[in-house]
């Protein structure tokens, strides 16, 4: 008990500390720089749909992207629902990510949410935020004619093939000539 009260007590404060000073500061209210850098702005011209489900990607194209940066689209409706997608294909006038779910809060089902969009780049010290793209509708997801868990059976099952296949303990025989 003593080990709990004197090592791992103050070690979470200390963390805390960090969490609390990594937090302040940094960031932007849109189209900002802050830390120096080059000074050239992020600029959303638009997005590749209006509205799209969870999973499905989401083209955004402007400009001062910076592909060997972190680059976020965050996805955000001003009140409860803040989601930040790590970007998956960046070029300097166009990024990618997939959309997010929204989970209704009061209920924990799936619903349809307007959301505001922006993009997040962080180089060092430096981050930029872009200008802020309002009206996306995220949708709810498509659903399946399969009876329930049948789609995460099938995935359970090829994994675990892959896991067998690729076992040090399963050898592959070659062919006899």
């Amino acid at each position: 008990m003593k080990y709990v009260k004197f090592v791992v007590v103050p070690l979470l404060y200390v963390a805390l500390a960090f969490m609390t000073i990594g937090g302040c500061g940094g960031g932007s209210s849109g189209g900002g720089v802050d830390g120096g850098g080059d000074g050239q702005q992020l600029q959303i011209n638009s997005l590749s749909t209006t509205s799209a489900s969870p999973g499905s990607l989401l083209k955004i194209t402007g400009s001062g992207f910076d592909p060997n940066a972190e680059l976020i689209i965050s996805f955000f409706d001003g009140e409860d629902f803040i989601v930040d997608m790590l970007v998956i294909e960046a070029i300097t006038t166009a990024v990618t990510s997939s959309v997010p779910p929204f989970f209704n809060p009061t209920t924990g089902e799936f619903a349809t949410r307007t959301v505001d969009v922006q993009v997040v780049q962080k180089s060092g010290a430096t981050t930029r935020t872009s200008n802020v793209i309002t009206g996306f509708q995220i949708q709810v997801p498509p659903t399946s004619p399969l009876p329930l868990g049948t789609l995460t059976l099938g995935y359970l099952r090829g994994a675990l093939v892959m896991r067998v296949v690729n076992s040090p303990l399963y050898h592959f025989r070659d062919a006899p000539s």
